[in-house]
């Protein structure tokens, strides 16, 4: 009988934490990040963040995000092992990483400051991360020489 009931307290205690840890992993997927709401407008308006995977640049811009990344409205223009641009990069002309589309059409090559895209989409809500604009790009691969992307040099500049 004593047997019987340790096991069985053993196994609700089991149950207990196991339950515990799934509720706490789930948890973490809900979490509000600081810039979600930027993230959230940034996309809700249209605006397109095209970059590549191995683009330092675009990691850079990513990096202003956190985990708000996720929200972005990011298109991966690289196919894999650098070997030229998807189709949808090449339709829309991308010339360099990462580059910003507005909905108005205009265009912005270079990692772009917190600020520069809450004033530049109309956000109104609190900035976490803000920093002076900084401007720096990649230029995209020459489809027609696709080992040269290693060589690439990367500019930047500040203002």
């Amino acid at each position: 009988m004593k047997n019987n009931t340790k096991t069985t307290i053993f196994l609700i205690a089991l149950v207990v934490i196991v339950i515990g840890i799934i509720f706490s992993i789930k948890g973490g997927d809900e979490k509000v990040s600081p810039n979600d709401a930027l993230a959230q407008h940034i996309t809700d308006t249209g605006t397109i963040f095209y970059g590549a995977y191995w683009c330092p640049v675009c990691q850079q811009q990513k990096a202003l995000f956190g985990r708000s990344t996720r929200l972005l409205p990011y298109i991966e223009c690289s196919k894999p092992n650098k070997q030229g641009q998807t189709q949808v990069c090449i339709d829309a002309e991308i010339e360099s990483y990462p580059t910003w589309e507005f909905p108005d059409g205009e265009r912005i090559s270079g990692s772009l400051s917190i600020d520069f895209l809450s004033e530049r989409t109309g956000f109104t809500g609190e900035l976490i991360n803000s920093s002076p604009a900084v401007t720096s790009e990649v230029p995209a691969p020459n489809l027609d020489n696709p080992e040269n992307v290693e060589e690439m040099i990367i500019e930047i500049t500040t203002e």
